[in-house]
Parts: structure tokens; C-alpha cells; sequence
């Protein structure tokens, strides 16, 4: 991928207390969005995340993904915050489709079949 490419990934607050739910990572200081701010999550992403992923074809999307799993090493990705995980695979398969000059969906589609 050319150097200086951004993406801009979206995930969803969730809040659920699901069983096999893995966990959002929040600072929990209630001066910052009640409680809800993600800055550890954020650092994760630009520290730990980022050495681990730096030099990944984008394109390789599972690969990706399981050097996050790996690198959290928790049942519930609470070391790294599964909004910090969700957050770079959702950039990361952006990424690979902007590489493939793909739309998403046809690169997603590409992904599973």
C-alpha cells in the first residue's frame, strides 16, 4: 500500500455483558465522556498494534487479524480492547481494498469465498 494512505474505520459502542462478549477498552475516568473515553485504546493502536502490523500487506486480511489475536493473548481482548482490534481489521480490510483499487464489499466478498 502506498505510503500515506489513511483510512477511516468506524466501529459501534456496545455495552453488552454477553457471555462470550469481548471487551471494549475504556479509561473509566468520568471527567472524559462520562467514563467512556478510549485514549488506552488509542494508544494500543499507535504503540502495540502498529509495531506488531507495520510492514503487512493489507490485502491479508486474516493475517492481520490473527496477529492482533495473538498479540493480545487474552480470551476476551481485554490487554488490547477489542474496539482497538475491531477498529485497525476494519481499517486494515479498507486498506487492502483501496490496494486493490476494489470496492469494499467486492473486496470483502474476495475475503470470504
Amino acid at each position: 500500500m502506498a505510503e500515506g494512505t489513511e483510512t477511516l474505520p468506524c466501529t459501534r459502542n456496545g455495552s453488552g455483558e454477553e457471555r462470550y462478549e469481548a471487551l471494549e477498552l475504556r479509561d473509566g475516568d468520568k471527567g472524559m465522556y462520562l467514563g467512556n473515553s478510549v485514549q488506552r485504546a488509542v494508544k494500543n493502536i499507535n504503540e502495540k498494534i502498529s509495531e506488531a502490523l507495520i510492514g503487512m500487506d493489507p490485502i491479508l486480511q486474516s493475517q492481520i487479524d490473527q496477529a492482533m489475536i495473538d498479540l493480545d493473548k487474552t480470551e476476551k481482548k481485554g490487554e488490547l480492547g477489542a474496539n482497538a482490534i475491531l477498529a485497525v481489521s476494519i481499517a486494515a480490510c479498507k486498506a487492502g481494498a483501496a490496494e486493490k483499487e476494489a470496492w469494499i464489499f467486492a473486496h470483502i466478498d474476495n475475503l470470504i469465498t
